[in-house]
């Protein structure tokens, strides 16, 4: 994996060393993501690595219900318990349990209205979803289901309206490293038609040698077309 980061000459050598600072934590941002996203989505649809995604042909993708586009909250919340059905019927709905889902898949189950009379739709409803939904307060959307975290990644991609939903127990994920995390730094890089050397600047890049892989794949189910909209 490698990420990087770009900044002048003249902040090189005129900052003070909260500069470096700063410029670490980008770079270890850029490293996270990098991870975050091979452990979820895989280096490629078409590889049996990675993560859920990745191994694809490998981990349940629950088709109870088809696609996850039903209306209203009775209803997304009869296909999650079907997804998490996955795991009980594998005996593997323990541990760290967790779904994950693109922020947009989140703000959709936060906005569903509930149907309380004969004839209404969730579009004239009133009020937001409640249990086996929970709601938690805070800056950052967030919600239970059935006492499971609902987690977000903005790795997760979204296409054509549909984003995919995980739900497993995320301590059978490893993540392995091989060797330390190298920096280096460069004033001669180019990218196209941008250079370190014609723009005065500094290029820092981060790399480092990781694996992602799934211990236990009757651990992990998904959902790959939830409708966003």
């Amino acid at each position: 994996l490698t990420g990087y980061e770009i900044m002048s000459r003249r902040l090189a050598t005129l900052s003070n060393p909260s500069m470096e600072i700063l410029v670490r934590q980008d770079l270890a941002e850029l490293i996270q993501l990098a991870i975050e996203y091979a452990a979820l989505m895989g280096p490629s649809a078409s590889t049996d690595y990675g993560g859920p995604i990745g191994v694809k042909t490998l981990v349940t993708e629950s088709t109870n219900g088809g696609s996850l586009s039903a209306t209203g909250i009775a209803g997304v919340a009869d296909q999650l318990i079907d997804l998490l059905g996955v795991l009980q019927d594998a005996n593997t709905a323990k541990g760290r349990l967790a779904f994950i889902t693109s922020p947009a898949y989140l703000r959709k189950l936060l906005k569903q209205g509930l149907i309380q009379y004969s004839g209404q739709t969730t579009l004239t409803g009133t009020g937001y979803a409640q249990a086996p939904f929970l709601m938690l307060g805070g800056p950052e959307p967030r919600m239970t289901f059935m006492g499971i975290p609902i987690l977000t990644s903005t790795t997760i991609t979204v296409a054509s309206s549909l984003s995919p939903i995980f739900v497993g127990d995320w301590s059978q994920l490893l993540i392995g490293q091989w060797g330390d995390l190298a920096l280096e730094a460069s004033t001669q890089a180019a990218v196209g038609s941008a250079s370190a050397w014609v723009q005065n600047q500094v290029w820092i890049k981060a790399l480092i040698d990781m694996d992602v892989a799934l211990r236990r794949l009757s651990s992990f189910a998904w959902y790959g077309q939830a409708n966003v909209a």
